[in-house]
């Protein structure tokens, strides 16, 4: 995924009014972990993306 895709995580996460904490509790992961999905210093594995597309109500390719 891109720094471009990050941000697009970011968008649909604000689109759902989700903080990054409701965001990393419906994940079952941590906050910082999202932050660094949105900022382009980490990349989510393809299993999360899969969970990050159904927290998010969009297709997986939506994220890319």
């Amino acid at each position: 995924m891109s720094t471009a895709s990050m941000s697009k995580i970011r968008e649909l996460r604000l689109k759902q009014n989700l903080t990054q904490q409701q965001f990393a509790s419906l994940l079952r992961t941590d906050q910082s972990l999202v932050s660094k999905w949105e900022t382009g210093r980490h990349k989510p594995v393809q299993s999360t993306k899969a969970k990050i597309a159904q927290v998010l109500k969009v297709e997986v390719s939506e994220l890319l």
